[in-house]
């Protein structure tokens, strides 16, 4: 009995870019997002991005003392209390 066997040999270039283009499709799309949502890139989509504001000398420093006696600001700190 006689057999013919063929075996292809795809180059290892054909196969490298095989596996690497998904790959590469899926960098391309996180970098696409993340530009996207203003991040830019860095630091992973906004991720350690801190939003709160320092306050400066200049700015007013009032405290429950201060605004004991308003009613407006009782009233105030009840509503807030009900939202939260």
């Amino acid at each position: 009995i006689k057999t013919n066997t063929v075996v292809n040999q795809s180059s290892v270039l054909g196969s490298l870019l095989i596996y690497m283009l998904p790959l590469l499709l899926l960098v391309g799309l996180f970098v696409m997002f993340s530009r996207m949502q203003g991040g830019g890139g860095r630091m992973g989509f906004g991720f350690g991005k801190s939003k709160a504001k320092q306050l400066g000398k200049d700015m007013p420093k009032t405290t429950f003392a201060d605004v004991a006696g308003v009613d407006e600001a009782v009233e105030e700190l009840y509503e807030i209390k009900d939202f939260l």
